[in-house]
């Protein structure tokens, strides 16, 4: 694991977690390079280890890798010496992310649609609209921060449906 993510005393008990009120709060600073972006999904991986919907799992992954990715790479041009804040906040109801760079800053208003008949076939520039079906999503700090919150759904995992 990359030193600059750390676990915080973190309880790492699953059985602590279905209590009704847990919340783990992180606070991460890492530079930007493709270790410390792989380090931290491999880490967030962990936080979420325990949300009971596979599907909310698959897509909060999803939703913090493309939020890093993003920030590296549009934002700071994955430049070591910027870095990259990301603040989680994970309760049994929802998941909230925040990824916030160092770079110039975007209009998010400005970037095109990825569905339009002549974006169709590009290869990139689907993160954005693909984070507003899966998340409720805010940008702030003139396009450096993004926020992402997503309410988790209440089902049980099927081997605990019996």
């Amino acid at each position: 694991m990359n030193s600059e993510i750390p676990k915080n005393g973190r309880d790492q008990n699953p059985e602590t977690r279905r209590e009704p009120h847990w919340q783990i709060v992180e606070n991460w600073i890492i530079p930007s390079t493709t270790t410390s972006q792989k380090s931290a999904s491999s880490e967030f991986a962990e936080l979420i280890k325990h949300v009971p919907n596979e599907s909310d799992k698959i897509e909060l992954q999803w939703g913090f890798d493309e939020a890093v990715t993003n920030a590296m790479l549009h934002g700071n041009k994955y430049d070591p010496h910027k870095n990259v804040e990301i603040n989680i906040n994970i309760s049994p109801e929802s998941v909230t992310l925040t990824v916030r760079d160092e770079g110039e800053g975007f209009d998010p208003t400005k970037v095109p649609d990825p569905t339009s008949p002549e974006r169709i076939l590009e290869t990139s520039g689907r993160g954005i609209f693909m984070m507003r079906a899966y998340f409720q999503v805010e940008y702030s700090d003139e396009g450096r921060k993004v926020t992402l919150t997503r309410k988790l759904n209440q089902d049980k995992p099927k081997d605990e449906a019996k």
